[in-house]
């Protein structure tokens, strides 16, 4: 039978083989986030685990994930704890936000008419069986006065990346969670990087196609200037675009690219991304939005870099003082002193949980090589554990030395 844990003082980290897995949170393209329990404390955690075999092929991500994470001290954005390794796993241990995230809100508001639920719309990777289980769900839209609580807490986490000339590009809904007490804190910086300066800038294209912005489309494939497709790289503008987007879905429970279809199936990424990058499509503003609030979504939604707001030489700044925010006391919600506009409600999380776990998160797709693989890195685990609980695990492979030097 396994030891009783040792007592472990406050201060010092966790330590992995103590992690007891209990509920899974959700789960990407090359990993997947559980909810874990620290045996010696009895606090629990959220465990990002990354299998090697699939990080290999996106090195430069994962790396700059870590020094992005290593570099953040902001009350919105999610703390990285700790990190681990096993021969075939990479861990990131953060701290657990519970109440679920801004799509969770969504859908826990019900008005309007029914429309294909708001998870289908707002999660871009949903397989087409699984969406044919949905049931419809009437379209969720949030007041303005709730909308504004969390878009400005977004917008200091926003304004806390760029002053460490850092761009997040992969704002939506689903990567801005609740903590307990329901402050909204960014979430999965798999896509953000550290451009070094002012000045730097990035060609990478990247992100969410409901909510990409069209220069980080136009630095991959081009863009036509002077008869001539030119790639042109770009700065820290993608993430007021971004900011945009997802205001305008907190307030009209829709995404301001997409077509709505009557099947409830999602849109192909390059029919989303073409409304993007084409400046004849015009996007819609329904009436019941206040002219502030309409006004500041064209302001962030506009093609061109340097005429959007936010990317005018003062960043964060412009659009604090826009007339949306009016009344709007920053210093509080900085200090975390205001109270949020919605308490987290645990039963609206665990149904939309229980839901996945059922329907979308399928057991990993293991060759019998790889299922040899994961056990024999268990039988390593629990052989180093036994031996010395704590000691560093076993790590052979050569290619990922860069990346591990941070974990």
């Amino acid at each position: 039978p396994p030891q009783a844990p040792p007592p472990a003082s406050k201060s010092s980290p966790p330590v992995l083989i103590y992690l007891q897995e209990e509920l899974l949170l959700g789960q990407g393209a090359y990993g997947m986030v559980t909810q874990v329990r620290d045996m010696t404390r009895g606090r629990r955690y959220a465990l990002k685990r990354l299998p090697k075999f699939k990080v290999a092929t996106s090195l430069e991500s994962v790396l700059d994930e870590q020094l992005v994470l290593r570099r953040l001290n902001c009350p919105f954005c999610i703390r990285q704890l700790a990190s681990f390794q096993d021969p075939y796993y990479l861990y990131i241990l953060m701290e657990l936000c519970s109440a679920g995230d801004l799509a969770d809100v969504l859908i826990a508001e019900e008005r309007l008419a029914p429309v294909p639920p708001i998870w289908l719309r707002l999660a871009s990777s949903v397989p087409a069986k699984a969406a044919k289980k949905m049931p419809h769900h009437k379209r969720a839209a949030l007041r303005e006065d709730v909308a504004r609580f969390y878009i400005a807490g977004i917008l200091l986490a926003l304004e806390h990346l760029h002053h460490r000339f850092i761009v997040y590009r992969d704002l939506k809904p689903s990567n801005v969670l609740l903590d307990a007490r329901g402050y909204p804190k960014l979430a999965d910086f798999g896509m953000a990087t550290c451009l070094g300066h002012v000045d730097g800038t990035s060609s990478t294209c990247c992100g969410t196609p409901h909510y990409i912005a069209p220069e980080v489309v136009h630095a991959e494939y081009g863009m036509a200037v002077g008869g001539k497709r030119q790639r042109v790289p770009y700065g820290l503008s993608p993430d007021w675009w971004c900011l945009g987007g997802v205001l305008y879905t907190l307030l009209t429970g829709s995404r301001p690219f997409s077509l709505e279809r009557e099947d409830g199936v999602e849109e192909e990424p390059w029919d989303i991304i073409r409304r993007v990058i084409d400046p004849r499509y015009e996007v819609p503003y329904p009436s019941y939005l206040s002219n502030e609030a309409t006004q500041l979504l064209q302001a962030l939604l506009v093609r061109q870099p340097k005429w959007r707001l936010g990317c005018r030489g003062e960043g964060a700044a412009e659009i604090k003082r826009h007339a949306w925010f009016r009344g709007f006391d920053w210093a509080a919600m900085a200090q975390q002193r205001l109270r949020p506009p919605r308490q987290p409600k645990a039963q609206d999380y665990e149904r939309r949980r229980r839901w996945l776990a059922s329907n979308y998160f399928a057991p990993e797709d293991r060759s019998d090589a790889y299922t040899a693989a994961a056990a024999a890195a268990a039988a390593a685990k629990a052989k180093v554990a036994a031996a010395k609980p704590g000691a560093p695990l076993p790590f052979t492979d050569e290619q990922l030395s860069q990346l591990l030097a941070c974990f």
